[in-house]
């Protein structure tokens, strides 16, 4: 004789361990499993290099990603590792370099960080008041022979002009990403 087994009417368990029982059905039969063997289905991956499809990220490594993500997006006037990787598989670092004005002059500006293997990009920006626009180009042109120049070298940037810009420019942005030497 069979006994009828209501769920609802089943005590909870407050505890539960690897060697603990579960009733399922299986082909129409019931059958028995341990926690432990439906554990061992699932595995948890501790590493980012994983290519499994059905795998869960250890909370850890959900960490990592969301740190990654973050870093790829923030500007800052410190040096930001972005989390991004170049070719050579070096880490990419980001800097923005801020400056009131395009100069008067040919002008050099360092960037203040040590060490700087390659620039793999570079960007400024900046607002013309007598233009009412923001330019993002590191060169400009305009038909009476002025122009803008920014040049990128290992450890300064230099802006080369050919009309004094200081009194039509303001907020200018430098943003160089770069990869470090090894020391």
């Amino acid at each position: 004789m069979s006994e009828e087994i209501k769920v609802s009417e089943m005590q909870e368990a407050k505890k539960i361990n690897d060697e603990d029982l579960l009733m399922l059905i299986q082909k129409n039969a019931n059958k028995k499993v341990t926690i432990k063997q439906i554990k061992n289905l699932f595995q948890i991956i501790d590493n980012l290099t994983s290519d499994s499809t059905t795998d869960a990220l250890s909370a850890n490594q959900g960490k990592i990603l969301d740190n990654k993500i973050t870093n790829a997006n923030i500007y800052s006037t410190s040096e930001t590792n972005t989390g991004k990787k170049w070719i050579d598989g070096k880490d990419i670092y980001r800097k923005v370099i801020e400056l009131s004005n395009i100069p008067a002059s040919t002008a050099e500006y360092s960037y203040n960080v040590e060490n700087i293997d390659k620039i793999v990009n570079a960007q400024a920006s900046w607002y013309d008041t007598t233009d009412k626009a923001t330019f993002v180009t590191n060169l400009r042109y305009d038909g009476t022979g002025a122009y803008i120049r920014f040049i990128y070298l290992k450890d300064k940037f230099k802006v080369e002009t050919a009309f004094d810009w200081s009194k039509r420019t303001s907020d200018v942005s430098v943003i160089i990403e770069y990869t470090k030497q090894e020391e």
